[in-house]
């Protein structure tokens, strides 16, 4: 289920944007993540970007953002990272789906 890091991306992304610390309220969230509940996986620093950067490639893709739920995280972040073009992701999100991945 993407929602959650949708919705966490959402958020950080409008704190960032909005926040006089800039980037440095990821590294005060991520402090707090690691308080709240240490065991809890991928809100290190760049776990905390990807899903920024996730949300703001995807935001305002009527077309790739329905696709990207269709996959599991890790191949989403495969994908962000192995392309550079919306029309390159929006390729091989559909491969995934395609091979049932």
């Amino acid at each position: 289920e993407l929602k959650p890091i949708v919705e966490f991306g959402l958020n950080i992304s409008k704190k960032i944007s909005r926040s006089k610390w800039g980037n440095k309220i990821v590294d005060e969230l991520v402090k707090f993540m690691k308080k709240e509940d240490p065991n809890l996986k991928g809100f290190n620093r760049s776990g905390i970007y990807r899903m920024k950067q996730f949300y703001e490639t995807y935001k305002d893709n009527k077309i790739v953002a329905p696709l990207v739920r269709q996959i599991s995280w890790t191949n989403n972040l495969l994908i962000l990272g192995a392309t550079k073009t919306i029309e390159e992701k929006e390729f091989y999100i559909k491969m995934c789906i395609k091979k049932g991945r």
